[in-house]
């Protein structure tokens, strides 16, 4: 799931995944020109995706988010991708009608104005966790605007250097179950996973 600006970053962790036998089912980029704080585009953005809006913009949002969940990880809304693309919420790419157990925020903003993480990284976590699916998330060393602070509060393992080797290592850990936050920034409380022997 790409929220963030660095466009290159997902293709290195793509790669990184596939090199460490994962396979990749459904791709979502989220659409950083989406206002998620305004009402008449979110109650568009369910009604174009046939889910009747409550009125209440706390509870459509929430409906929104809950939508791009389904749509990612179960499996059996994969007809969802076509409308949420419609309405211009995100973009996806490959099998969503398959089922994902892990998956994969690659984050981090160039600037405040394309800064979603607050709605999006906050609450689209916590609804993947709720369909049985666990998150980590990813960024790029040269973030401008992290992501990590709102991933942990979002109790999510979290790698702030995904585009270097020691990274995507680090990334692989996460998707195993380690949970910490990797990297070189402030945030982060270990360089490498605990197995490969830093205490």
């Amino acid at each position: 799931v790409q929220t963030g600006d660095y466009d290159d970053l997902t293709g290195s962790v793509k790669q990184a995944l596939e090199l460490a036998g994962g396979r990749i089912t459904c791709t979502a980029d989220i659409s950083r020109t989406f206002d998620f704080t305004d009402e008449a585009k979110v109650t568009q953005a369910l009604v174009t995706s046939q889910i009747i809006p409550s009125g209440n913009p706390k509870t459509d949002r929430e409906k929104l988010i809950r939508a791009i969940a389904r749509t990612i990880s179960t499996g059996q809304y994969a007809y969802l991708a076509a409308n949420l693309e419609k309405a211009e919420v995100a973009t996806f790419t490959g099998s969503c009608d398959i089922p994902a157990r892990l998956v994969v925020f690659v984050g981090g903003a160039s600037s405040d104005a394309n800064n979603a993480s607050q709605l999006v990284d906050a609450q689209l976590p916590i609804a993947l966790n709720q369909l049985g699916a666990q998150a980590v998330g990813c960024e790029t060393s040269l973030a401008v605007l992290s992501y990590v602070p709102v991933w942990h509060k979002a109790g999510m393992a979290t790698v702030d250097n995904a585009d270097n080797a020691i990274g995507q290592t680090c990334l692989i850990y996460a998707l195993g179950g380690e949970m910490a936050n990797f990297g070189t920034k402030n945030t982060a409380d270990r360089l490498i996973p605990k197995s490969l022997g830093d205490s």
